[in-house]
């Protein structure tokens, strides 16, 4: 069982992240130890209705005072594309900057021990803040992406390069082959086959696709998924969508962070697929560069008719804030309960499928006196009728990872969270990938998957010989071999569960479209009893079809 994710210490600092030492850290007087988790170390994550109370607000500032602590409430998000829906988003949990008092003593800003000093404060007499108020708040992790990755190094010993998220520890054997070309890990792979066929909306038996929102990198240029040079505009029914105002409101939340300078943050500063702004003088690809592309076109391999709507939360070393995700989730869910409410919700803002390639270890997941809300949103979206896809993990364990692990939890009227692990190309269970029937539902291929990746995407790696005039032409032609980072083909092989869940979802998506061409659902309906009836016989076939795909 590991004892969390494997970041490196060089990310960490990148980020702002804190590990949680369990044998390190201050608990309240009879509570159980922690867990180790990762997180940051400079904000807490707090509703925004709460910073917005004034008074609440500075009742917390107070309590923290005593430990030399101040909050920094975050300005409200003043994005225009979410201005109809300011009511459903006003409970947002915000990152919330922590930084040392101008009085206080010389000391570190530790998000922990200022969540600590709150509960604390809940059991003191005559205490000043209730204990509904801190159940809302609470650290802000770092998740990372669920693909097995590593370029030229040990697969994820503390100080690798570029293996955030890989599933192989120090000291084992038989995982650490994933990592390789070849046996699993991410390498160049040519494709003869065409795009698969895709409709005109208008030849369909539906007015409305149904959409797979890919919460991760972002998208990068690619044909199958008509998306052109960077910066390039969208055709306005192609394969993949944008959502401007969830990567506004993302970058936004990001930029104020950094401007108070209380945490070290790296901007999400657009939709693209673009790497980290690192001052290297080798092009060397990040660990998780092209993993939203390879997400959409398993997508459009499964679902053509579908459509992906991509939103950028996820950097291209594999981390993400788990502010930036509860954006992105209360974004979603704010335009579903607006349109089930009556609401005319324009029809590319609304999503029916939900995959994420991504988690972390909680600290206390056991612990139910402290409901994150990342839980509470993603229950919101499953009784709403939008299916939530997560990946398993890749860490070989059956400790919760999370949220995935919400998969065996009680759920309301709406279909479960669908938590998938991954298969090898022979159908038998992928070493690496995470399992426990308590909580992973489902199985799906996720080793050595071949998939698109961007065709912009060309690392330093290779070695290029060069011949003088050897061709019919007169002129030098290059000679090399495969070059492991070049993946200017456009596609490539990849392992993690972060495939096998966007198949899944892909499957759902088919079956959806199913339904829809034979007259048995209307995806242009958003009535909620609708919209989780036809979700759960999707689900249904597409477990069918997952179990098949198992044996």
């Amino acid at each position: 069982m590991p004892g969390g994710l494997p970041i490196s210490a060089a990310t960490l600092a990148r980020h702002g992240g804190r590990r949680l030492q369990p044998n390190e850290v201050v608990t309240l007087p009879g509570a159980a130890p922690p867990r180790q988790t990762t997180y940051r170390a400079g904000t807490l994550l707090m509703p925004d209705d709460l910073m917005r109370d004034g008074l609440t607000a500075g009742v917390i500032d107070t309590v923290l005072a005593r430990i030399g602590l101040r909050i920094q409430p975050p300005e409200p998000l003043d994005v225009a594309g979410l201005t109809p829906y300011a009511g459903q988003i006003g409970g947002l949990p915000r990152s919330v900057p922590l930084t040392l008092r101008e009085e206080a003593a010389p000391g570190r800003v530790d998000a922990w021990v200022a969540l600590q000093e709150l509960r604390a404060e809940v059991s003191r007499e005559r205490s000043l803040l209730d204990g509904h108020v801190v159940a809302r708040i609470g650290l802000e992790h770092l998740l990372v992406g669920s693909a097995v990755s590593g370029i030229g190094g040990s697969p994820a010993t503390e100080g690798s390069p570029a293996t955030e998220g890989s599933p192989a520890t120090e000291g084992s054997s038989g995982r650490t082959a994933y990592v390789a070309p070849g046996l699993g890990g991410r390498t160049p792979v040519d494709v003869v086959l065409p795009a698969p066929a895709r409709r005109a909306l208008e030849s369909c038996g539906f007015r409305r696709r149904p959409v797979v929102a890919v919460l991760d990198t972002g998208i990068g240029t690619h044909p199958w998924l008509d998306v052109p040079e960077y910066g390039g505009p969208l055709p306005p029914d192609g394969f993949v969508s944008i959502d401007p105002a969830a990567q506004q409101a993302v970058l936004a939340a990001e930029q104020w962070v950094r401007a108070t300078g209380a945490a070290p943050v790296e901007l999400l500063t657009d939709s693209w697929d673009t790497p980290l702004d690192r001052d290297t003088l080798l092009a060397s690809v990040d660990s998780h560069a092209g993993h939203g592309t390879f997400i959409a076109g398993i997508i459009r391999q499964v679902a053509p008719d579908a459509q992906v709507r991509a939103i950028r939360i996820m950097h291209s070393d594999g981390v993400v804030y788990e502010g930036d995700l509860l954006i992105a989730l209360y974004t979603i869910a704010a335009r579903m309960a607006a349109a089930q409410a009556g609401a005319a919700v324009p029809p590319e803002e609304l999503v029916d499928v939900v995959s994420l390639s991504l988690g972390y270890f909680d600290e206390s997941p056991d612990d139910e006196a402290y409901t994150t809300e990342l839980a509470r949103v993603i229950r919101q979206l499953t009784e709403m009728g939008v299916v939530v896809v997560a990946a398993a993990g890749n860490y070989s364990t059956s400790r919760p990872f999370f949220p995935a692990a919400l998969a065996g939890r009680p759920v309301g009227d709406g279909p479960p969270v669908v938590s998938v692990g991954a298969l090898n190309p022979n159908g038998s269970k992928a070493l690496f990938s995470d399992d426990n029937p308590a909580w992973v539902t489902h199985w799906a291929s996720g080793a050595a998957v071949v998939s698109t990746y961007p065709t912009s995407v060309r690392g330093a790696e290779g070695v290029a010989f060069t011949e003088a005039a050897s061709n019919l032409s007169g002129r030098p032609q290059r000679r090399d071999t495969i070059d492991p980072d070049d993946f200017t083909s456009g596609f490539a092989s990849w392992s993690g569960t972060s495939f096998a869940a966007p198949l899944v979802a892909a499957r759902v998506a088919a079956a959806l479209i199913i339904q829809a061409d034979s007259g048995d659902a209307a995806l242009e309906s958003c009535e909620r009893g609708e919209m989780v009836a036809r979700a759960a016989r999707a689900v249904k076939a597409a477990s069918v079809e997952t179990r098949a795909a198992s044996g």
